[in-house]
């Protein structure tokens, strides 16, 4: 068996599909730094299922994907294929190629496959068990791989080991077992546990079964007893009623007669209102034109005065008018006269702007003139400053020279101090290494004393830690107890539902149709399952109900028919059917009228909640029903309302209409209502202990976290002490190196001494400088004394021109001011001005209103004239009309008072007849009120017997005793509900129960021994595996032992190595490598260099796979530490084994390269995408 191919898609910097074939021997990857050669070992790694991103160089595992490049986009998955050749079977499948493929995708799914058919990981792990390819095995050797073999620790070690000596296999059986066992052992508690809760149910059940079949017994000979008694009642109130109703015959027929005499009386008022309505309808049309004439009549007068007044106001402001327009004239003539002055003194203004415009014009060329000339003087002024910054940047750089010179100067005198103190410090540095050794032997003492502080913070973390465990132990049996509870509620919940199931509390003929019918589209349940009783009021609404709880409530009456045929042809009794369609509500009572009255909480209907669609059923069964507290309360309130109502107590108590009570023990533990809030309020419970649970766990997460941290502490603590024994071991090599350092002090004081040398010829130079830097500065300082002179002098004329521009811009902005005031005159002139033509305007116009509007009121004041003399023609007509109409209203008035009085004689003759009508009436009624009582007597016999025995009166007579003594029965019937009453709460389903609980029970003490059974038989195979293991892993191990030394011996040339089991447990403890290179003593393998370190690996690796070679083994640059003479010597040795195993070589060293059969190159053509290029050598 060996790897014939690796195909690459999207995996790392391998963006597009690479194939790269294997043959047997070697072949080497090569490639510079950054090439992505690398990257192949890890998709070897990764395709056989390495779960750790970073083992793969990753922070996550979506690293691994192609993630793009500046020209390339990322892409969303990443595939790697395996094409094993298994020509020889070697692995356990029935082919002779074998494809392992590995598939990930950037949202995250995953998945394996096997020649293209998917799988689990686990798949691919049973598949290269014990051939020593995996990800933790000695097959793929990555890059660090080495040195973490043996930088780890001994435990560590141990993965490399089981692999090679083949208990990788047994020791997963092992824990497969052992995770069986465990599972095995959980559920042998958990079947404890239900049969230790059967066992507590089993002898309560045998206890209730009893009581229940006494309970039926005394209940079929009560069903006799109280079946008579109704049929004895029912025959006495029947006839009672019939009397009823024969008088109420009677009085009807009276009532007929007075009704027809009424009718004939009615007639005749009718008749006579007639002609009264005629007359009265003549009456009322002469008195509204009466009305009508008296308005008019009013209505010219008011009109004829209205124009009387209205000429005068018109007359009034005629006079007015001629007034105002006489004065306007005068304020117009005023006006004009201001307007011309105004004018006058504008031109004068006008004058002066002109005058003052000249003499601002003369003086700004004065100034212009000026500034010209300034300009010049301050240009020169401008170059005698340059000339002087010039002059000053030169001293400026003379003095940073010079300032250099000092600072050179000044370096080497503290140089040439150094050097003499170094030179002092090196001759005493003897005596320093002398004292060296003090200092290293205090050192040791410190040692020691801080690995005895070490011990005793081990032993207070210990102390620590044993506290912790004592409180997750409390913690522990908290969580028992919660979990017990939460059984317990759940094996209550669970009998409960059971009950709910089985339809617990209903007859037999409604359990057959609503397993029948539940699944029907008109089929909507029971009464029951409409309706929603709140806590406290379930006994009270069951009572209320009767046996109508279990009525079926269905869309239609047709359906209702189609179930009571269901139940005739298949016998299974008699059921009620409370249709949507047809089932009315009785009439609405007011709650108001009983809500004075203590101990009433409210009507049936309105404290239960239900669907809208079934409001009318509600309504018929619980509209007319009463809730009270206790009986008292009951009995007050029936006697209040008559008896008329039906009023139930909260403890179940009965008072029926008519006075009836009913009442005795109800049965809480079988109340549908009981049952369903019950189960609620279990369910809630069990959802408050989960929550408890829940912060119980995350507390006793926290205590087992704080107690790992102890236990993590504890392992850094004893790291610490094995550091300062290695301290210790250091210690001893730093004094031999003291000799050495003497002799490199002498060559360092003599360097010294040359040093100081070299300065002292430094500082002569400097001096020298300092010279020729201070005579030129010399000059350069008088020359800037003469140009500050000239500045001076240059200043003090540029001030005195600078004096003179400013006056003259002074007087400039006075007579400029003086300009703006004049103009500013001359606008307000012009203001006042176009207001005055304004206001002449104004007044032309108001005089020519005034004037048209008294040619209006001229004409108005005729107007009115004419329309006065034609209100007083028109005024008289109708006065003359009024006075005739007053007659003819008159005449009909006398004709309706004479109709009234016939009206009224006939009506006090009908109402002797109404009042006759009323007492019959009266009568009547109190027989009805009789008859319904009675009907309702009979109805609530009915319902008792179809309630609570499912029997018509026809049905009952077959129970009827000849010679029923109805005092004698009352007493008997008392004396079998005081027996019913003293057997208390009776569990009617506990027959059927116990027998179900006593099947189960047998079943989970079967099943209790099969687990015995399985867990003993488990312990076995654990036990056989450990012994297997245990003598394989000794044997093989020795072996290894012997070929590490001799590998070893063979790549050193020369030297000893071991591996040493470190404890007394061969399976469990770690495995210590010691070796002695040649001419060194036998040491722990961590203090070797780092080139011993990794040639001591690869002789372990070569151990492994000369006592078992893998079909192919992937080594990334393991030689990468060795020098070239050991780097021959790995590749010759290599060379030796390929014929055995196949080796895939990442390497970048020559002598790796040579021993080759095939040459793959890797490099990056494009930035950030690897190719790969191939040569076969041999051909080559």
């Amino acid at each position: 068996m060996y790897l014939k191919s690796i195909e690459i898609k999207g995996f790392k910097s391998f963006a597009d599909k690479v194939e790269v074939e294997f043959t047997k021997g070697i072949t080497a990857i090569v490639g510079p730094n950054g090439s992505g050669k690398s990257n192949i070992c890890d998709a070897i790694r990764w395709v056989l299922g390495e779960q750790s991103a970073k083992t793969l160089r990753g922070s996550k595992m979506e690293d691994v994907i192609f993630s793009g490049t500046e020209n390339r986009r990322p892409l969303n998955f990443a595939e790697v294929s395996l094409i094993i050749d298994n020509s020889d079977n070697i692995l356990p499948i029935e082919y002779n190629e074998v494809k392992i493929t590995r598939r990930l995708y950037r949202s995250g799914e995953s998945e394996y496959l096997i020649n293209n058919t998917a799988c689990r990981l686990k798949d691919i792990y049973e598949l290269l068990m014990d051939t020593g390819i995996g990800v933790d095995g000695y097959s793929i050797i990555g890059q660090g791989k080495v040195e973490e073999i043996l930088s780890s620790k001994p435990e560590d070690r141990r993965l490399v080991f089981e692999e090679a000596t083949g208990i990788t296999k047994f020791k997963n059986r092992k824990i497969e077992a052992e995770r069986k066992l465990e599972n095995t052992r959980q559920n042998l508690t958990r079947i404890n546990d239900i049969i230790s809760e059967l066992e507590l149910q089993i002898e309560p059940l045998e206890t209730q079964a009893r009581k229940a079949e006494e309970y039926l017994k005394l209940k079929d000979e009560l069903k006799f007893m109280e079946i008579n008694s109704i049929l004895y009642n029912y025959d006495i109130i029947k006839q009672k009623l019939d009397v009823t109703l024969r008088e109420i015959e009677n009085k009807v027929n009276e009532l007929n007669a007075l009704e027809i005499n009424k009718e004939n009386l009615n007639s005749r008022i009718y008749h006579k209102k007639n002609e009264l309505a005629s007359i009265q309808e003549q009456y009322d049309k002469t008195t509204n034109l009466s009305y009508e004439l008296e308005k008019n009549i009013q209505k010219a007068s008011s009109d004829i005065e209205l124009f009387l007044e209205r000429r005068e106001n018109y007359i009034n402001e005629k006079n007015r008018l001629e007034s105002e327009l006489a004065s306007l004239k005068s304020t117009i003539e005023i006006e004009n006269d201001k307007l011309c002055k105004l004018l006058k003194e504008k031109e004068h203004i006008d004058k002066k702007i002109i005058d003052q415009q000249e003499l601002i014009k003369n003086i700004e060329a004065q100034l212009s003139e000026h500034i010209q000339e300034f300009k010049s003087k301050e240009k020169l002024i401008e170059d005698k400053k340059n000339e002087l910054l010039e002059i000053l940047n030169n001293i400026s750089e003379l003095k940073n020279k010079f300032s250099s010179l000092n600072f050179i100067k000044e370096s080497l005198k503290k140089q040439y101090d150094n050097l003499i103190q170094m030179l002092e410090s090196k001759e005493g540095k003897k005596s320093e290494i002398i004292s060296y050794l003090t200092d290293k032997e205090k050192e040791q003492k410190e040692l020691v004393l801080k690995i005895g502080n070490l011990k005793n913070e081990i032993n207070n973390l210990n102390k620590l830690k044993l506290s912790i465990e004592k409180e997750i132990k409390d913690l522990d049996l908290k969580l028992v107890e919660i979990k017990q509870t939460l059984r317990t509620n759940e094996a209550k919940l669970n009998m409960l539902l059971e009950m709910e199931k089985e339809l617990e509390g209903y007859n037999k003929a409604v359990k057959s149709l609503i397993n029948e019918y539940k699944n029907e589209k008109g089929f909507l349940g029971t009464v029951s399952d409409i309706l929603n009783v709140p806590n406290g009021y379930e006994v009270a609404i069951e009572s209320a109900l009767g046996s109508a709880f279990q009525n079926i409530v269905v869309k239609d009456e047709e359906l209702a028919k189609v179930m009571i045929d269901y139940l005739k042809n298949n016998k299974l009794g008699r059921a009620t059917f409370l249709p949507i369609s047809t089932v009315k509500g009785k009439a609405d009572i007011d709650k108001k009228q009983f809500e004075k009255f203590d101990g009433f909480i409210g009507i049936a209907a309105e404290l239960v909640t239900f669907d809208p669609i079934y409001k009318n059923i509600v309504a018929n069964l619980l509209g007319r029903t009463l809730i009270c507290k206790t009986i008292d309360d009951a009995i007050e309130l029936a006697k209040k309302t008559d008896f008329n109502f039906k009023i139930v107590t909260l403890d179940g108590e009965i008072v029926n209409p008519g006075g009836s009570l009913t009442g005795g023990l109800s049965s809480k533990n079988i109340g549908i209502f009981k049952r369903k809030n019950e189960i609620i309020k279990l369910k809630d419970d069990m959802e408050a202990l989960n929550i408890k649970l829940k912060d119980i766990e995350n507390n006793l997460n926290k205590k087992y976290q704080d107690k790992r941290e102890i236990e993590i502490s504890l392992e850094k603590l004893s790291s610490q002490i094995n550091l300062a024994n290695i301290n210790m071991s250091t210690l001893n090599n730093e004094m031999k190196n003291i000799k050495n350092k003497l002799k490199e002090i002498d060559i360092e004081i003599n360097d010294s001494k040359l040093e100081i040398e070299h300065v002292l010829n430094e500082l002569e130079k400097v001096k020298n400088d300092e010279c020729l830097y201070l005579s030129e500065l010399n000059n350069k300082q008088n020359k800037k004394l003469e140009l500050e002179r000239q500045l001076e002098e240059l200043n003090k004329i540029y001030f005195e021109f600078e004096a003179s521009k400013e006056n003259i811009s002074s007087k400039l902005t006075s007579e400029k001011v003086i300009y703006a005031e004049l103009k500013k005159e001359c606008d307000v002139l012009n203001s006042k001005i176009k207001e005055a033509h304004l206001q002449q305007d104004k007044l032309e116009n108001k005089k020519a209103e005034i004037e048209s509007y008294l040619n209006d009121i001229n004409n108005k004041i005729v107007e009115v004239e004419d329309n006065i003399s034609i209100k007083k023609q028109k005024l008289e007509y109708l006065i003359k009309d009024l006075e005739n109409n007053k007659k003819k209203e008159n005449e009909y008035y006398n004709k309706k008072n004479l109709l009234s009085t016939e009206i009224m004689s006939l009506e006090d003759e009908i109402n002797k007849v109404n009042k006759n009508i009323s007492d019959l009436t009266s009568v009547i009624h109190k027989l009805e009120m009789t008859q319904s009582k009675q009907e309702s007597e009979i109805g609530l016999l009915n319902q008792k017997l179809w309630d609570e025995y499912e029997l018509t009166i026809p049905q009952a007579q077959k129970y009827k005793m000849d010679n029923f003594n109805n005092s004698d029965s009352n007493k008997k019937i008392n004396s079998l509900k005081s027996r019913i009453k003293e057997l208390g709460d009776v569990n009617l389903g506990a027959i059927e129960e116990l027998k179900k609980v006593k099947e189960r029970y047998e079943f989970l003490k079967e099943q209790r021994e099969d687990l015995i059974s399985a867990e003993q038989s488990l312990l076995d195979i654990i036990k056989d595996i450990t012994e297997k293991m245990k003598i394989q892993f000794e044997t093989n191990f020795a072996t290894i032992r012997n070929y590490f030394n001799e590998t070893f011996k063979e790549l050193f040339g020369g030297g000893y190595a071991d591996l040493r089991i470190d404890g007394e447990n061969v399976l469990e403890s770690g495995i210590e490598i010691i070796v002695q290179p040649p001419g060194k003593k036998l040491q722990n393998i961590s203090l070797l260099s780092g080139g011993e370190k990794g040639l001591s690996a690869i002789a372990l690796i070569f151990a492994l796979l000369k006592f078992k070679p893998t079909p192919f083994c992937v080594l990334d640059e393991i030689e990468a530490a060795l020098d070239d003479a050991n780097v021959f010597r790995f590749a010759n040795y290599l060379k030796n084994y390929s014929s055995k195993t196949q080796f895939i070589l990442i390497t970048h060293r020559k002598g790796s390269m040579s021993v080759a059969d095939v040459l793959y190159g890797v490099t990056m053509e494009e930035k950030g995408v690897s190719k790969v290029l191939s040569l076969k050598l041999k051909e080559a």
